[in-house]
């Protein structure tokens, strides 16, 4: 930062306390208070971010386009959860001498809260309360570092097509628990049971305000990945960090039990039955036919598809009774998406007994 010896500056007669009063000294002055103003630029923000809010008796402060700027007391009552607009005021102020007249020698700069309409808006804010207001989605040192030590992972009412946009917004990123997905993102390749109370980890990569990438961790563990390549990006984020992965759509991440269930095959196959369904066989249902079963889903799984998936039958009893000792089959049934089929004779058991089926990703 510039400084002035304003006290021991030594004029040509040897004295101390002369500095000179001064246009460029004034000048000197305000560009010291402009250095302040540009260290704002240490929080990477462009929008209107308000600093404090204002209040019927009190003004606030705004930071915009690297300069503080006081925001006006507030006029009216706000709607909580209602957006509002910021509207510039600039005014200038002459300066009158005995001797002269200076025009426009000052200039005041303030902004002020009103309804959102009106020409001119620099930005919007959100009402908190009837008398505060706060920028979305813009944080202070000390918010961050709360966040980042907080136990509590903050819960997200998802936004229409966070699961399936390329173009993010600031909200999404950092981790997530989500609400109402299945209802609001329809067409992903995981079940509603794996999106309902999922975390979503969203990130930039590398310097990249636009490229990202997204993990999604079921409440039982399992996880799914995209990456998102921008083509206004000139490196290729991410690709060579996950060359397997598609860069657009959500992939199952390999090894991960996806789906499983406890099947307890009887003699009379009639009394069989399917129970501690997970994934995305939850609430599949067990139907005898042929010379076997069926396990059926109730809606189309895009991870019962050969290629994304393989289906495994272990026994939980290896060495009880005589099912090991019986050839059984596994395998998804076309038109793929909703069906399972094991080939077995269960006429050749002499008491019920329990396999556990399991889908494991790819």
């Amino acid at each position: 930062m510039h400084t002035a010896n304003y006290r021991t500056a030594t004029n040509g007669a040897g004295e101390v306390g002369q500095y000179p009063l001064s246009t460029e000294t004034l000048e000197f002055i305000q560009d010291q208070i402009r250095q302040l103003h540009d260290l704002s630029m240490i929080t990477g923000y462009h929008r209107p971010w308000v600093l404090s809010t204002p209040l019927d008796s009190e003004e606030g402060l705004l930071l915009y386009g690297n300069e503080l700027i006081t925001i006006e007391k507030l006029t009216f009552s706000l709607n909580e959860g209602e957006t509002y607009g910021i509207y510039l005021r600039e005014r200038k102020e002459d300066i009158r001498t005995p001797d002269d007249t200076y025009k426009g020698a000052r200039t005041y700069r303030t902004v002020y809260i009103a309804p959102k309409g009106a020409n001119g808006a620099i930005g919007e804010v959100i009402a908190t309360g009837d008398d505060k207001v706060e920028t979305l989605d813009l944080y202070t040192l000390a918010q961050l570092a709360k966040m980042a030590k907080s136990r509590e992972i903050w819960s997200l009412a998802v936004s229409d097509k966070i699961l399936t946009s390329t173009d993010i917004k600031p909200n999404w990123l950092g981790r997530h628990i989500l609400i109402d997905a299945s209802r609001k993102e329809p067409n992903v390749m995981m079940s509603p049971q794996e999106l309902d109370q999922a975390y979503l980890t969203t990130l930039l990569l590398d310097d990249s305000t636009e490229s990202f990438m997204q993990d999604l961790e079921t409440s039982e563990g399992v996880r799914y990945r995209r990456i998102f390549n921008s083509p206004n990006d000139v490196d290729d984020h991410g690709l060579d960090k996950f060359p397997d992965i598609d860069k657009f759509d959500w992939v199952c991440l390999p090894n991960q039990v996806v789906g499983s269930c406890r099947i307890t095959i009887n003699p009379d196959a009639s009394k069989s039955s399917i129970t501690l369904t997970r994934g995305i066989l939850s609430g599949a249902n067990l139907t005898a036919q042929g010379s076997g079963f069926l396990i059926s889903t109730d809606r189309l799984h895009k991870m019962l598809q050969p290629g994304k998936s393989r289906v495994e039958l272990s026994l939980f009893h290896r060495g009880y009774g005589t099912l090991h000792t019986i050839d059984t089959s596994i395998d998804l049934v076309p038109p793929y998406g909703k069906s399972i089929s094991i080939g077995v004779d269960p006429t050749r058991l002499h008491s019920p007994e329990d396999v556990l089926l399991s889908v494991i990703s790819l």
